[in-house]
């Protein structure tokens, strides 16, 4: 479990540097 809420802020995060 706790993985996966590493992996989802890791993706919010990415988006994120993307848009900038």
């Amino acid at each position: 479990m706790e993985g996966e809420t590493v992996r989802q802020s890791s993706s919010c995060d990415e988006l994120s540097r993307d848009s900038r």
